[in-house]
């Protein structure tokens, strides 16, 4: 303990001659020492007191004094005796200084990711019991703003106790080392064709780092990674810098890790087929779900196989059957595939109806497909509200066409629905069509669309002849629509007959093809006879001159385009022009009015009686004649009765009606149709009813095709392209 050095200064009361003595005045915490009081050479007996216990402690008996805190303080004694008085001692108490020590293991630690406080110790005295806080502040050699020590490096510590009773301070030096940490790359698969997620896991130092921030901070590389490796294993490294800023507090060892790259599910599902009953199975196919890295079937093993289960051919019953098509055949290193059969749907044979004679006696009715086995009671025929009884019912040879006997009227609007019931056919065919409209002879013939679906009328016209000076020649009555038998050639004396003429002034011959539509006059041409000595000398026949070759002028028609060929054909036989000297605009649409043109050139440009139909035709129009000489013909008619829509786009379906009218005015046979199948399509319930037997012929006779496998379109605007194939094909 440190030894007083205060200077002994007696008080004496002015009553007594008592006085205190036995130690300094100045003393420091922990001194304990002893007081005295005397009178002269007596010892008198004295109680003891101190003004303040919490800095100096007295007993009160001996006087031992035991300095508690630093501060000051007063200790009297006074004598029991009230003779000798008393006697005060005053004292100022100063803080102990004492020795502060950090021991060797509190001076050089390993990161561990928490603050590491240094534990202070004392030679002199217990800290802990004394209560005695160490405050300590931290700062970072190589990065001043560090003020907690938990990162990796030295710090100077200053350190200090702030106390009643003691006093220290000084400076230490405190180092903290990395901490040793095992990193792996973890053990991981994906599927063939994906990503991989990668993840580390700490093998050793778990304590100190946490696995999802050192994957943050960690390069992963492997072989599988990429999407196109292969199923199989591969080795995952990993590269983690050990003494970047990130992971300073580290030093850091890496393992390898395993990938795993499995199989990808691929399902391959043969696609449902609808057929009707009585056709061959339809060709299947399948289709994929599940490719990766746009991958077809091309990277897979084998050879598909589909197959119809043995119980599914032509003699299959109308139904639905599940599960009846299968597939096989192929494997893969890369897909685990699952193969899903498909399912067969056999339906009823579609057969549409279509209207044709309409009599006074009977009706016709057309189907699209044989139905043998048609009677009276499979027909209902009404007029309103008024069911007409059937005497007789007969079909054709072929079963397709059915006549309808009963007394019919010619000015009435019958309705004949169609139902199967009762037959073989019940069971396999249904009839698709709705309820025909059978429309009295004598009626109009309809338009819409280039082509009308009723039936003809019943109508005669009168054609008279003027002979001008000829032999009479009687008038002859002719059916609408039809055609006018050229008479006997009428004889003139002197005068060489030169045909007939639709007009007096002789300036337009007749076309004895073109079909009868109302009544009219034909007159006679004559030319003089010319005597022997006044005819010419019969001139030399030229020598036939050699077609040039086709030089293709469209920049828009290239030799590999599908209908370069049909182009060609239609510009060099003058029947299709280019829309501009260099541009045929092949994929354009076209209208009514070229279609008939066109025909019209094909044949000549025959004459024609000027006499339009049709009142929005301008008679100075490109395609007046050509209008004119199909309407006599039989060839079109008009939208409306008095509406031909010259520059209207042409459909598909409206082609072939045209083509196949323009067909019977050629005298082309065009049975082919009536056999033709045109329900495989399936948009074919979209062909308008007048256009039924006409898209057939169309299909049937190879004019027109469908511009997929399974549709045919007909209400599209048919292009310039596909005019140009159509007529290579028919003429």
């Amino acid at each position: 303990a440190i030894q007083p050095t205060a200077k002994l200064i007696i008080e004496v009361d002015a009553a007594a001659n008592l006085y205190i003595s036995g130690s300094n005045k100045n003393v420091t915490v922990d001194d304990v020492f002893k007081l005295y009081a005397y009178y002269g050479n007596q010892t008198p007996e004295v109680a003891w007191t101190s003004s303040d216990e919490d800095v100096a402690e007295v007993n009160s008996t001996t006087g031992e004094v035991t300095i508690l805190k630093a501060g000051t303080a007063t200790i009297t004694a006074t004598a029991k005796d009230a003779n000798y008085g008393s006697a005060e001692f005053e004292l100022e108490a100063t803080k102990k200084r004492i020795n502060i020590k950090a021991p060797a293991g509190e001076l050089v630690k390993t990161y561990n990711g928490e603050r590491q406080d240094i534990n202070f110790t004392s030679s002199d005295i217990d800290l802990e019991e004394k209560g005695i806080t160490v405050s300590a502040s931290y700062v970072l050699l190589t990065d001043s703003g560090v003020t907690e020590p938990k990162q990796v490096g030295t710090y100077t510590v200053s350190y200090e106790i702030d106390d009643e009773r003691y006093t220290a301070d000084g400076n230490v030096m405190l180092t903290i080392n990395k901490a040793n940490v095992v990193v792996k790359a973890k053990n991981i698969s994906k599927e063939y064709g994906e990503e991989p997620e990668y993840e580390l896991e700490i093998v050793s130092g778990e304590n100190v780092a946490d696995a999802d921030e050192m994957t943050a901070l960690a390069e992963f590389a492997s072989d599988g990674a990429e999407k196109t490796a292969n199923v199989g294993t591969y080795d995952i490294t990993v590269t983690l810098a050990s003494n970047g800023d990130e992971n300073r507090n580290f030093i850091v060892s890496d393992e390898k890790g395993t990938l795993t790259v499995t199989k990808a599910p691929l399902t391959v599902t043969v696609k449902d087929v609808t057929r009707e009953y009585g056709a061959e199975n339809p060709a299947l196919e399948a289709e994929y779900e599940g490719f990766k890295n746009e991958e077809t079937a091309d990277v897979l093993t084998g050879e598909l196989v589909l197959a119809y289960d043995e119980s599914i051919n032509a003699e299959t019953a109308v139904g639905s059957y599940s599960g009846k098509t299968t597939a096989s055949g192929l494997s893969s290193d890369n897909y685990d595939i699952t193969f899903v059969p498909g399912n067969v749907a056999v339906t009823k044979i579609g057969v549409k109806a279509s209207a044709g004679t309409s009599r006074s006696s009977y009706l016709t009715i057309k189907l699209d497909k044989a139905v043998p086995g048609l009677t009276a009671n499979n027909f209902v025929v009404r007029s309103g509200d008024e069911n007409i009884a059937l005497t007789e019912v007969t079909a054709s040879s072929d079963n397709k066409t059915y006549t309808l006997k009963g007394s019919f009227s010619t000015s009435v609007t019958y309705t004949v629905a169609i139902n199967l019931a009762g037959t073989e056919s019940d069971a396999t065919h249904e009839i698709i069509s709705e309820p025909l409209a059978i429309k009295p002879s004598s009626g109009s013939t309809g338009g819409g669309g280039g082509g009308g679906g009723g039936s003809s009328a019943a109508t005669t016209y009168t054609v008279t002849f003027e002979t001008n000076g000829g032999n009479k020649i009687d008038s002859v009555k002719v059916s609408k629509n039809g055609t006018l038998s050229e008479p006997a050639v009428p004889t003139k004396d002197g005068y060489t007959f030169d045909g007939w003429y639709t007009d007096k002034a002789l300036k337009t011959a007749y076309d004895f093809s073109a079909k009868v539509t109302k009544n009219f006059t034909l007159y006679a041409k004559w030319t003089e006879k010319q005597n022997e000595s006044d005819k010419p000398t019969e001139p030399v026949e030229p020598t036939e001159p050699t077609t040039p070759e086709w030089k293709n002028p469209f920049t828009d028609v290239k030799e590999n385009d599908w209908y370069y060929d049909n182009v060609k054909y239609a510009n060099k036989n003058g029947l299709m022009g280019g829309t501009t000297n260099t541009t045929f605009a092949p994929n354009e649409p076209l209208t009514r009015g070229m279609l008939v043109a066109i025909l019209y050139r094909a044949e000549g440009e025959p004459a024609v009686n000027k006499s339009i139909p049709f009142s929005e035709v301008d008679t100075n129009a490109y395609y007046a004649n050509a209008v004119i000489w199909a309407q006599q013909n039989g060839i079109v008619n008009g939208v409306t009765e008095n509406a031909f829509a010259p520059d209207d786009n042409i459909t598909r379906e409206q082609i072939a009606a045209i083509m196949h009218r323009y067909a019977q005015y050629k005298g082309y046979d065009v049975s082919v149709g009536e056999s033709t199948n045109i329900l495989s399509y399936t948009d074919a319930e979209s062909i308008s009813e007048y256009a039924i037997s006409a898209m057939q012929y169309a299909v049937g006779s190879g004019l027109m095709k469908g511009k997929t496998e399974t549709s045919i379109n007909p209400q599209d605007n048919a292009t310039r392209a596909e005019i140009a194939a159509i007529l290579q094909r028919f003429l």
